[in-house]
């Protein structure tokens, strides 16, 4: 969902590539698919609480630091400003450096079918310079600190529960 909010950010903005920016975006912009989610692709319904629960946990995540997800997304699309891309045709394609960070959120998932926002936003982070070092920067943020939270929520997920053995009641 991240990455098509990524593509329609590319598309409006005028710029060739989906980039980190327009990831950071989509991300930070999940909740717009949750209240409205025919404004931007179907979602079935089996995925809407998956989706909630990312949104949820990078909503987290940025809370812990103060920071507002409708304010982090402005300021980043705004250091993006516009381009001036004329894109004929409806796919929009993933710039190689954007794509490098989807095989890292790809290496920091065990299964590489069931890759998050958290995953993507932990490798976006990894190397956190540019225009959204420069926006957590502006917002008092170190971003390691916030990659070191993204890190926790990734292990508490690895953390396998705890099942109840049905046999010893």
């Amino acid at each position: 969902m991240a990455w098509q909010i990524a593509a329609v950010e590319t598309a409006e903005a005028k710029h060739q590539f989906i980039e980190k920016e327009q990831i950071l975006i989509g991300i930070s912009s999940l909740e717009k698919s949750l209240i409205s989610p025919e404004i931007y692709i179907n979602i079935v319904p089996s995925d809407v609480n998956k989706l909630k629960n990312e949104h949820n946990t990078i909503e987290e995540i940025l809370q812990h630091f103060k920071i507002n997800s409708t304010n982090l997304r402005r300021k980043v699309r705004k250091k993006c400003g516009q381009g001036n891309y004329q894109h004929t045709e409806k796919i929009i394609h993933r710039s190689e450096e954007c794509k490098k960070f989807f095989s890292r959120a790809d290496e920091l998932t065990e299964d590489s079918s069931n890759i998050e926002c958290t995953h993507l936003f932990t490798a976006i982070l990894e190397h956190c310079n540019g225009k959204i070092y420069e926006t957590l920067k502006e917002l008092n943020i170190e971003p390691l600190k916030i990659l070191e939270r993204a890190k926790l929520y990734l292990k508490k997920k690895k953390i396998p529960e705890k099942k109840e053995n049905s046999y010893f009641i």
